[in-house]
């Protein structure tokens, strides 16, 4: 699926409708935010699979678990809704 919106776009838009405030939200916005900068770096431009691996890799490079990848993933999956 091809974008034209930035993830932080997209946050700008819709956090405050899907996150309600708190540190919880702040966590997530922090995840978007990891997620837009890797996606600007690598000119990653598509949603896709191969996106998904990428970031896959690099969060296990960070030292990340995968509780830690999922709960990225789930505030990416909740954002492009």
């Amino acid at each position: 699926m091809h974008m034209d919106y930035h993830l932080l776009d997209l946050w700008e838009r819709y956090g405050d409708l899907l996150w309600e405030p708190g540190k919880h939200k702040e966590a997530c916005r922090a995840y978007i935010d990891e997620m837009h900068r890797f996606m600007i770096l690598n000119n990653q431009r598509k949603f896709d699979n191969e996106l998904l691996d990428s970031l896959t890799i690099e969060f296990r490079k960070k030292g990340n678990r995968n509780s830690t990848i999922n709960r990225k993933f789930a505030s990416l999956s909740k954002l492009l809704r």
